[in-house]
C-alpha cells in the first residue's frame, strides 16, 4: 500500500511548523530584562525559562525524530503492522513537535515579562503538576497501547488484526517515551522549588 499523498503532505507540513516555530523562538529570544526586577525575581524567571525551553526542545526533537522515522517506516512498509505503527510514530510525532514548538515561540514574550519571584514559582510548580498529570496520562497510554498489541496478536494468526496490533505498540512506544520524558520534566521542575 503506497503512503497516500494528503498524510505525506501533512506530516511534512507538521514537520515544517514545529522546526520552524522552535527555531524562530530561539533566533527572537531576547536577552531579559534587568529593569525594575528584583534579583531573586530575575533568578526565578531564568530558572524557570532555562527549564522549560530546555524540556520543550527535546521535545520538539523527539517529535520530529517520530515524524521522520514514522513517515520512513509507512513508505517502506510492507503489511499493516508497520503501517499502524509508522501512522502512530507520525501523529504522535506531529502532536509533539507542535505542542513544543508553540511553546518555544512563546518564551521571547514570556521573557519580557515583569513579575514577582512568586509568580515565577507559581509557574514552576503548575509545570512540575502538569508534567505529573502527563505522567499518569501515560501509564494509560502505555497500559491501552499494550492491551490492543495483545489482544490482536493473541488471536488465532487467520484472524489476527495487525493494523490494531501495529497501532497499539505504537501507543506503548509513545507512552513510554513519554513517561520518561514528563517523570524528567517534573523532576526538574521540582528540584529547584524551595
Amino acid at each position: 500500500m503506497a503512503v497516500s499523498r494528503p498524510r505525506t503532505l501533512l506530516a511534512a507540513f507538521a514537520l515544517a511548523l514545529g522546526l520552524a516555530l522552535a527555531e524562530t523562538a530561539r533566533a527572537d529570544a531576547p536577552a531579559p530584562v534587568v529593569v525594575a526586577e528584583d534579583e531573586p525575581a530575575l533568578l526565578a524567571k531564568a530558572a524557570y525559562l532555562s527549564d522549560r525551553n530546555a524540556l520543550m526542545t527535546v521535545l520538539a526533537t523527539w517529535g520530529t525524530v517520530n515524524v521522520v522515522a514514522g513517515s520512513g517506516v509507512l513508505a517502506t512498509a510492507t503489511d499493516d503492522f508497520a503501517r499502524g505503527f509508522g501512522i502512530q510514530a507520525i501523529s504522535w510525532g506531529a502532536v509533539n513537535a507542535i505542542i513544543a514548538g508553540i511553546s518555544l515561540a512563546q518564551s521571547p514574550s514570556i521573557a519580557r515579562e515583569r513579575e514577582p519571584e512568586r509568580e515565577w514559582l507559581r509557574r514552576r510548580r503548575f509545570m512540575r503538576d502538569a508534567f505529573w498529570v502527563n505522567f499518569a496520562l501515560d501509564v494509560a497510554y502505555v497500559t491501552a497501547g499494550s492491551i490492543m498489541w495483545a489482544a490482536a496478536m493473541s488471536r488465532d494468526p487467520a484472524s489476527r488484526d495487525r493494523m490494531v496490533g501495529g497501532t497499539g505498540a505504537g501507543i506503548a512506544v509513545q507512552g513510554a517515551a513519554l513517561f520518561v520524558f514528563d517523570a524528567l520534566g517534573a523532576l526538574l521542575s521540582d528540584s529547584t522549588l524551595p
